[in-house]
């Protein structure tokens, strides 16, 4: 199997549906690339070549590309995943009571609004240390992104905690 490697990087708001449509045209291709030999393995296979390392090699280059479209597709899922958060949490800024209607345009474009200040307007201390231990409870949950450095946030969550206590 080859070696994955995660990666980040930004894209204009506009050219969020064609990459999302080049990753699923991607993934499509190599679905499509797994059921062609598939379909070749199973109609040229002689009862005689069945147990062969040759077989197990084809199957294992199906399964490669399978777990391919598995990565591509996941990564397509984070994506929209992310994007709807952000729009729940645009949503949020821009209902938020006696916010300054400029205040959404100034707030940075991220796909992970949650963890700005912005979002936390009107708050009291004890809500955002609720929402710091949330946060903390899901990192040690393993349910962040694997590009977090869960130790590196959680340290991060604590100097948060400690200096909204001091406030």
């Amino acid at each position: 199997m080859n070696q994955r490697v995660n990666i980040n990087y930004s894209i204009d708001m506009e050219e969020l549906d064609g990459e999302l449509k080049r990753l699923l045209d991607r993934s499509s291709g190599c679905l499509s690339g797994g059921y062609k030999e598939l379909r070749d393995l199973v109609a040229n296979i002689n009862a005689d070549e069945l147990l062969t390392t040759v077989t197990v090699e084809r199957i294992s280059d199906i399964r490669e590309n399978l777990a391919k479209v598995d990565f591509i597709l996941s990564d397509v899922n984070r994506i929209i995943g992310a994007y709807i958060s952000y729009q729940l949490g645009q949503e949020e800024v821009t209902q938020a009571p006696g916010a300054p209607a400029e205040a959404s345009a100034h707030q940075p474009q991220t796909l992970m609004p949650e963890i700005y200040p912005s979002n936390f307007q009107g708050a009291t201390p004890e809500q955002i240390e609720k929402s710091a231990n949330d946060l903390q409870k899901s990192i040690q949950n393993g349910e962040m992104p694997p590009e977090l450095d869960p130790e590196l946030l959680k340290q991060k969550l604590e100097e948060f905690k400690k200096l909204m206590k001091n406030t």
